[in-house]
């Protein structure tokens, strides 16, 4: 009998001290919010004393309708803040636990101070005899999270890996809190797919009409365009992650519709915090690549041409052509058409464009009234200056231009093009630099370091000498000043980037998660990155304010050797390219040197030379050496003329070949001398492909060969 009261006294006392917690947590009340549910540092600390660790005992927690991202990895759970709700600082607290399980927190609030700070608000769940102690971040940027079958996301561009979003906007004039979408997602990126943060591509999708079909699935992300393609960007080598994000969100509001047809060359971002597979990867930029779509051009074929730049291409002149599908990593990227899905054009409705664009630079190289006929004047000088005033190295062909798209768009008889910048993370001071970690140098240029776009028809007519078009350049500058790119718009601008990186205390948790990575001091904020902009603009004021300064931009534009005002075209990595664009196209000297003439043999080189229009009949010598004109039937075929001091007369004037002592070959074209190349490579090389162009400057030095090692055009790589 008196075990019997005991017990039932300690039952007794249970639901007393359960009774007790009700009313202490929740004040008789049936909403539960954080303000509700928290208690002292002492309390919760009583509460947590000599209760049985128990992990697991909460299954999930949800902050108003939000459920929270759990990180299996580290335990913490993840909350996005709703943009200017009421219920930003005290959510409806909805959770599910063990059986008589209770929630208390450490914070009666959420505040900036803790968001900013990354410091996450601690919770404990019980019950009488069992606990739990976690931690809830809390952040003012969307979540975005990928859930995927494999270990990891593909690295192969032709197999991506299948995924099932879900993107938590916390936008307040959102039209839906939470996003879902099935998806694939592949590692993007050149250089940076190497990094251990990667980049991703997505393509959402939705079930086809069939059995195991898929079909795009478009949708506004975050307030952006509907789009089924999206880009994650990481930031890895950007010590503010902020440059590439700042630079294509400033070209869209300030400049990307400012051109003749009014199109949409621009792209954007906005920042979310990611997660794969229930793990924090970290700080990224959600956005959308340049495509037909988001430029807004019309669907018939042939009316336009939109190529993109994603290889170190030295300059305008130097272009390998490739269809959309085909990846190289041998050789320079060439300019290439973006097509949806598997191109069905021809390659005269792919390529003519972009020929018929450069060959029109070609004839009218000295002729400024014939550059302005296929110039978008505003495109040009906009794009001219946001490079030069953004540093952007990648933009600018003096660096090898990578990452820039043109759009070719036909305007009467002319056809003309827009430029179009991207993934422009090399800005405002940082540079490409392979001895530097990540191959990026921070902040290796003075504010006063300049860049310039030295390729297109407004470089070509800057090297023609008007005095115009420095005025011009300099008056849009003005124009670009007082307005869009403003002291006040750049910094307000910049004030909302910051807001998002560092008030959300996402940067400090993308330098948690990635040590190894570029990241500067949190505290410090965008404040360097922001004295550099300015003084950067103010720099620039200067130097167009003072016109002997302006003017130094045409005595700097002259001294680049390497950029002559003659255009040419190399020869491509596809011979059928490369006989098309010969037969089609004046203006240029081919010779084809048989080094070796056991290359008769090859049915391949064989082929090729007739499609120069040489006949077999003429051919059936085995001569060892071609010359060509470029849209002409006439040819010479000469036999033994790779013998010193050897003279023939052919249909671009009198060719002789010598050889020196020093161990060098050369090429004489009426007594000019158009090649010199080391004997011993030309022994190793069973032919090679010579081009020159038979116009030259005032100067009479502009024939500028170029040498193609004849045989790869056949190589397996191609």
């Amino acid at each position: 009998m008196i075990m019997k009261k005991k017990k039932w006294l300690n039952t007794g006392l249970l639901l007393l001290f359960l009774a007790a917690e009700l009313v202490l947590l929740y004040g008789l009340t049936k909403t539960k919010t954080l303000s509700n549910c928290s208690i002292t540092a002492e309390r919760f600390a009583a509460l947590r004393e000599g209760k049985k660790e128990s992990p697991g005992l909460l299954k999930n927690i949800s902050f108003g309708e939000e459920q929270l991202i759990h990180d299996t990895d580290t335990g913490l759970w993840y909350y996005s803040l709703p943009d200017g709700a009421a219920e930003l600082r005290d959510p409806i607290i909805k959770f599910s636990a063990g059986v008589g399980a209770r929630i208390v927190f450490s914070e009666p609030e959420i505040t900036p101070e803790s968001i900013a700070a990354a410091r996450p608000l601690k919770f404990l769940v019980y019950t009488p005899f069992s606990c739990e102690e976690g931690s809830i971040v809390c952040t003012t940027l969307p979540l975005l999270s990928l859930d995927f079958d494999e270990e990891a996301i593909s690295e192969e561009d032709d197999a991506p890996t299948r995924a099932f979003l879900t993107l938590i906007d916390n936008r307040g004039d959102a039209a839906s809190r939470i996003t879902h979408s099935d998806a694939s997602v592949h590692v993007r990126g050149n250089m940076t797919r190497e990094f251990p943060k990667k980049g991703f591509r997505l393509e959402l999708t939705r079930p086809g009409k069939e059995a195991g079909e898929t079909r795009e699935n478009e949708l506004p992300l975050l307030g952006l365009q509907s789009e089924s393609d999206w880009i994650l960007y990481a930031a890895y080598n950007d010590q503010e992650k902020v440059r590439n994000v700042f630079c294509s969100n400033l070209w869209k509001q300030s400049c990307a519709a400012d051109n003749e047809p009014g199109y949409d060359t621009g792209m954007e971002y906005r920042y979310v915090e990611l997660f794969l597979n229930n793990r924090y990867w970290g700080l990224y930029a959600l956005g959308y690549p340049v495509s037909e779509k988001s430029i807004g051009l019309p669907l018939a074929k042939g009316s336009y041409g939109l190529y993109k730049a994603t290889r170190g291409v030295t300059d305008e002149n130097r272009i390998e052509f490739l269809d959309a599908d085909e990846e190289d990593d041998v050789r320079l990227r060439a300019l290439r058409p973006q097509m949806r899905g598997k191109s069905t054009l021809s390659f005269s409705q792919k390529w003519d464009p972009i020929l018929e664009y450069y060959y029109e630079m070609y004839q009218n190289c000295k002729d400024d009234a014939g550059l302005m006929e296929i110039t978008d004047l505003h495109n040009a000088l906009d794009y001219y200056l946001f490079v030069n005033m953004t540093q952007g190295q990648d933009q600018a062909s003096v660096f090898g231009y990578t990452n820039r798209y043109m759009l070719v768009f036909p305007d009467g008889e002319h056809w003309k093009a827009l430029y179009l910048p991207w993934d422009m993370d090399r800005t405002w001071g940082n540079s490409p630099d392979t001895e530097q970690t990540y191959n990026t140098g921070r902040y290796a240029y003075e504010a006063d370091y300049d860049i310039y776009v030295e390729d297109g028809p407004l470089h070509q007519m800057l090297l023609n000498g008007d005095p115009k078009i420095r005025s011009m350049i300099a008056q849009r500058w003005s124009e670009l000043r007082s307005d869009v790119w403003s002291d006040a718009k750049i910094l307000g601008l910049l004030n909302l980037l910051e807001a998002d990186i560092y008030g959300s205390g996402a940067f400090i948790r993308d330098a948690e998660r990635w040590p190894e990575s570029f990241h500067n001091d949190a505290a410090e904020g965008l404040n360097t990155f922001r004295t550099y902009v300015l003084n950067r603009l103010h720099y620039v004021d200067s130097y167009y304010a003072d016109e002997e300064t302006a003017a130094s931009l045409w005595n700097y534009t002259m001294q680049q050797e390497d950029f002559r005002p003659v255009y040419r075209f190399y020869s491509f990595p596809d011979k059928d390219l490369m006989t098309y664009w010969f037969k089609k196209m004046d203006g240029y000297n081919l010779l084809v040197q048989v080094n070796d003439l056991s290359a008769w043999d090859d049915e391949r080189f064989i082929s090729l030379v007739r499609d120069l229009g040489v006949s077999d009949a003429e051919t059936a010598s085995r001569p060892d050496m071609l010359v060509l004109q470029s849209g002409k039937t006439e040819h010479t075929v000469l036999q033994d003329f790779l013998i010193n001091g050897t003279t023939a007369d052919t249909v671009v004037g009198s060719l002789t070949f010598y050889e020196s002592e020093g161990g060098y070959y050369g090429i004489y074209q009426d007594g000019k001398e158009v090649i010199v190349k080391p004997a011993d490579e030309r022994m190793e090389e069973p032919f090679r492909l010579i081009w020159f162009s038979p116009l030259v400057d005032d100067a009479g030095d502009c024939y500028d060969p170029h040498v193609n090692t004849g045989d790869w055009l056949f190589s397996e790589d191609y």
